[in-house]
């Protein structure tokens, strides 16, 4: 309605505040608190030791795909070549792992791979060279398997595709980290 007719009809809205003391303000939204979110990005970069770049491309693959968001982006996350190598137990860090597959001591199915980002997929078959227990490149004591992971030996495989609950991190915020690229 126009500022006149509004009066015309008695239909008259405050533009003033009630106490003169204090200024008229519009109502604010709550703004994400983009320093935590950073902190959280930060975090999940260093415990799977990618670039920026890198996860940048992982969070727009996981909102543009028709899966839960969260679970999408920690799926691709832990079916890393570097993660399930580090999972199994051959090395003691995800760098450890990133070296033990660029030296060329880790397959996939019978196939040498030096490429850490490699999406290893249900059912395939992760081996470590036995020279690479000469090396000391793989840990002596392992920790528990994930579920959706199984080890025999120097051999392991990813049993079934890990489900969310299987996934959820407690230290990691993963949805402060899909705002924060979502709001970029």
């Amino acid at each position: 309605m126009a500022k006149g007719l509004r009066h015309k009809l008695g239909q008259h809205w405050p533009t003033k505040p009630l106490d003169r003391n204090k200024t008229a303000r519009k109502p604010v939204r709550e703004k994400l608190d983009m320093e935590k979110c950073q902190q959280e990005k930060d975090k999940l970069r260093t415990l799977y030791d990618i670039g920026e770049n890198e996860l940048k491309r992982y969070v727009k693959k996981a909102i543009l795909s028709p899966e839960d968001d969260a679970e999408h982006l920690l799926r691709k996350l832990e079916l890393r070549l570097d993660t399930v190598v580090y999972r199994l137990g051959f090395a003691a860090t995800h760098a450890g792992a990133c070296e033990l597959i660029k030296s060329g001591h880790v397959s996939v199915n019978n196939v040498i791979l030096d490429t850490p980002s490699f999406p290893v997929a249900h059912h395939d078959q992760v081996a470590c060279k036995q020279t690479s227990l000469q090396q000391a490149l793989v840990k002596a004591g392992a920790p528990p398997l994930p579920p959706w992971l199984t080890r025999e030996g120097l051999a392991g495989s990813v049993r079934h595709l890990p489900s969310l609950h299987e996934l959820r991190r407690r230290d990691v915020d993963i949805n402060c980290v899909l705002e924060y690229y979502a709001v970029i």
